[in-house]
């Protein structure tokens, strides 16, 4: 059985399964990380940023439309969350800056994986909430 495309994981999500979501984070979640990272410059906060773009792309699921183009959707969710955030007002910046490519391959696998266990956490959270509770938080987003 192959993988399956970016369209049935999605039909497959909206449809209630969560596997087919997590699947879908595992595949975008580098690809929004670095856009962030790019737009933000702070691994910490790019980090941050991707982790709730992923929950708010999970809530607002239903409002994607073909053709299901899944990973541009979710990094314009983190764009706009980046801008939003750069707009707040000055930033703290530090005086010495990591770098993503000075961490040692190891540190980044174990930080993405982190990373990853905890959006697969919140996705199976917000999955046992009742309809009536998911409903009314996406009015209130």
């Amino acid at each position: 059985m192959g993988k399956k495309s970016d369209v049935g994981l999605v039909r497959a999500a909206q449809g209630g399964d969560t596997s087919a979501f997590n699947d879908l984070v595992r595949r975008h979640q580098i690809g929004v990380k670095m856009e962030a990272i790019r737009f933000l410059g702070s691994v910490d906060e790019a980090e941050d940023v991707t982790q709730e773009a992923f929950l708010r792309a999970y809530l607002k699921l239903s409002l994607l439309r073909p053709p299901y183009n899944f990973g541009g959707w979710v990094r314009q969710i983190a764009k706009n969350m980046a801008r939003n955030l750069l707009t707040r007002g000055p930033r703290l910046v530090a005086l010495e800056q990591q770098h993503l490519n000075d961490e040692p391959q190891s540190v980044q696998r174990r930080s993405q994986e982190d990373s990853l266990a905890q959006v697969e956490q919140a996705v199976l959270a917000l999955s046992r909430l009742s309809p009536k509770v998911t409903v009314h938080g996406l009015k209130g987003s």
